[in-house]
């Protein structure tokens, strides 16, 4: 007997559980992208950040026994954090760095050539969407906030905006998270570029 086939935010719990059991082993490695098993993405803190951020906001989607799989995740997770503080630290910066990286490139990109580039616009935009709950992460206690990653950001950001055309109704992911993702906050997922060819 075949059961229902999962929603995208019960793979998600599935793939935060799967991320909150390795975290230990992650934070001891070098590797920036942990493996993970087949059909999974590669293991990072950001990877874990937004499907817990989304999980949280959409929880009420969720059955009892699913929200008790989120709650006892995240209290896994977040006592891995605190028993591996300063490689939580090291790990979340080296990630900042790299998908600061790759939101440059992908601007770049959109500068280029934005009818090329910007039907990959809603894949790529998961960096910055990581590089948001990172800078997060970072800002609360035990760490310390990184004043140089906030306005280094900005900087993108503002490349990015000067061609951005906001629109509340152009939500560039799944209609059923955007609920999860206030615009105030998240205004590069609401919109598109004005020489994208998108009307």
């Amino acid at each position: 007997m075949f059961g229902r086939k999962k929603t995208k935010l019960q793979k998600d719990l599935d793939i935060l559980e799967e991320m909150a059991e390795d975290l230990s082993s992650y934070l001891r490695t070098d590797a920036l992208f942990g493996p993970m098993g087949p059909n999974r993405p590669k293991m990072t803190l950001g990877g874990y950040l937004m499907r817990e951020h989304r999980l949280l906001a959409l929880q009420g989607n969720l059955s009892q026994p699913e929200k008790n799989r989120l709650l006892k995740a995240r209290q896994t997770f977040e006592n891995t954090v605190m028993e591996w503080v300063v490689a939580t630290e090291k790990k979340a910066v080296q990630e900042i760095e790299a998908r600061m990286r790759q939101w440059q490139e992908t601007i770049r990109d959109l500068r280029e050539n934005a009818v090329k580039h910007w039907p990959y616009y809603h894949t790529a935009v998961e960096a910055r969407v990581m590089l948001t709950l990172l800078l997060k992460l970072l800002s609360r206690p035990p760490f310390k906030p990184n004043d140089e990653f906030v306005n280094r950001l900005a900087v993108l950001d503002q490349a990015l905006f000067v061609a951005w055309y906001s629109d509340a109704s152009a939500f560039v992911w799944d209609e059923d998270w955007a609920s999860a993702y206030p615009a105030a906050e998240f205004e590069f997922l609401y919109g598109k570029l004005r020489n994208s060819g998108i009307q």
